[in-house]
């Protein structure tokens, strides 16, 4: 009986709103990372927290809403580890920036693939999720790199002509990516071989000049007859 009493009362914690609304995320966060969206439910999201089904509609009003806030919180980590690059300024050096944040990027990904992959599939078949990926978080990254391209061509760094779409070919080339070699394989590659292989794609699409001068100086390999 004691036992029960002390269950009900942790159950009964007050929370603040910012620490339930987080505690439901970690719940949806860790419910992804075993099974499908289409497989969470609003009574196992709230048996894992030990807050109440109503508590949830306090906080949100349906599960795309779920995937959607875990959706802007790691992109939100991933756009504050590309900052090096996408605020590059005179005195920072874009091409190598670039790797370190496409590699930081990487990293992140991988972290939360299995959820991110369950919410990139959710996508599909839940017009709520799919219009605040297409709308909202991609129009954010092509908005802040277009910008940055722009400004790197008023400066004579890159020649890219047509900013908003060349971003919008190269994230969405990410995006794909990441899915299918972070998110879905299993087990998945490393992120550090996925983001090499980005970087050189983007390096070579922004940055040709300097992408050929870096293979020109790599060693060549010797030959045996």
């Amino acid at each position: 009986m004691a036992t029960e009493r002390t269950a009900t009362k942790a159950r009964r914690i007050r929370r603040l709103p910012s620490d339930a609304e987080r505690e439901i995320l970690d719940a949806a966060e860790a419910v992804l990372a075993e099974r499908p969206y289409r497989d969470m439910s609003v009574d196992e999201l709230m048996r894992r927290t030990g807050m109440t089904r109503s508590t949830f509609y306090h906080y949100f009003r349906s599960l795309d809403e779920v995937a959607i806030a875990l959706m802007r919180r790691v992109q939100g980590e991933m756009m504050d580890v590309a900052m090096p690059w996408i605020d590059a300024g005179h005195d920072e050096d874009p091409v190598a920036s670039v790797p370190r944040a496409i590699r930081a990027v990487a990293e992140i990904y991988a972290r939360h693939g299995r959820v991110l992959a369950a919410i990139h599939e959710a996508s599909f078949h839940h017009e709520a999720v799919q219009q605040a990926w297409r709308d909202g978080i991609l129009e954010d990254w092509i908005r802040a790199i277009a910008e940055q391209l722009s400004a790197q061509r008023e400066r004579g760094v890159t020649r890219v002509r047509n900013a908003p779409e060349i971003a919008r070919a190269l994230l969405l080339m990410n995006t794909s990516v990441f899915v299918e070699r972070l998110g879905q394989k299993q087990p998945p590659d490393s992120a550090e071989s996925v983001a090499d292989t980005l970087s050189e794609i983007w390096v070579g699409a922004i940055y040709p000049e300097a992408l050929a001068e870096q293979r020109a100086s790599r060693p060549r390999r010797r030959t045996t007859p």
